[in-house]
């Protein structure tokens, strides 16, 4: 399971987010063919996701001048790769979501969402809850084409773990985010 922490006005709620695969159980003790059958599936889940990267990315790529120009948030970047995420969760018919604890989460001011990162599916699983947020993500993963583009273009803080200044600059940025 999944937990991320919401923290509105420093009061630690919890909020959680379940994804499960009911088949994941049955793969480990079904047949050869049964499993092969499930490679098959993963392969073509991957090439869908890298196809809906591509695509997403690109959107945001083309709307970005206008954003920049009305949006210095921008939140119209994060809404497209918030439906790149819900895209890729919901596309895949061997996972379900379920949110519990939504009350919890502020519909309007700063949030912080501290995410437990326990496997690919929490990054889609948390663009589901449908909220403006700006991930803290290392370096590495700006530099890896169309999603760390779209990732630069949303305004999300990059992290170098190797170089400690870089957690105050992250730590800054992301509260230039909050205070706004």
């Amino acid at each position: 399971s999944q937990h991320i922490v919401a923290v509105p006005r420093m009061r630690w709620r919890r909020l959680r987010l379940l994804w499960y695969t009911p088949d994941m159980q049955k793969a480990s003790t079904a047949p050869h063919g049964a499993v092969a059958g499930m490679a098959f599936w993963s392969i073509g889940l991957w090439i869908l996701a890298a196809l809906c990267t591509i695509l997403f990315s690109l959107a945001g790529i083309l709307i970005s001048p206008l954003a920049w120009l009305i949006d210095p948030q921008r939140r119209s970047i994060h809404w497209i790769n918030s439906l790149w995420g819900q895209t890729v969760f919901f596309l895949n018919p061997f996972c379900r979501l379920m949110i519990g604890g939504r009350r919890h989460l502020r519909l309007r001011g700063p949030v912080i969402i501290v995410v437990n990162h326990q496997s690919l599916l929490d990054i889609p699983a948390v663009f589901c809850l449908r909220r403006q947020f700006k991930w803290v993500a290392k370096d590495s993963l700006f530099r890896v084409p169309f999603m760390g583009w779209s990732m630069a273009l949303a305004g999300y803080v990059p992290l170098v773990r190797e170089r400690r200044g870089s957690i105050r600059d992250a730590y800054a940025q992301a509260r230039r985010y909050l205070e706004s």
